[in-house]
């Protein structure tokens, strides 16, 4: 099992949950993502991997746990017998992480890589 993160929201969380959620699109600059994905390169890691470290700190300090699940879709195509077939191969994975607060970034992007 998990626990639920609390975090703070701009209004009090309603005691029955809708599911109607909405998106929100912030734009990096091209100089922001260029330093990204350079950052990403130097730790030998995807840009997801980067990304998806970052995140988990971030939920880190927002809510003090370090004990964080993160869900994510992946394509499920890693086979070649299945880049031509029609169909949804979606899966949703819950990738889970326990915080070491003494992890380098590196450390945390080679563990978040290897999820």
């Amino acid at each position: 099992g998990f626990v639920t993160l609390n975090l703070l929201t701009d209004y009090p969380r309603p005691k029955e949950v809708d599911y109607c959620g909405a998106s929100v699109y912030k734009k990096l600059s091209k100089y922001l993502s260029e330093r990204i994905m350079q950052f990403a390169k130097k730790q030998g890691s995807t840009l997801f991997a980067t990304l998806l470290g970052a995140f988990y700190i971030l939920m880190h300090k927002l809510t003090g746990s370090q004990d964080i699940v993160i869900g994510t879709a992946t394509a499920n195509r890693s086979h070649p017998q299945t880049h031509d077939l029609i169909g949804l191969f979606v899966n949703t994975l819950a990738l889970r992480v326990n915080l070491n607060l003494d992890w380098t970034t590196r450390e945390l992007v080679d563990y978040v890589s290897n999820l």
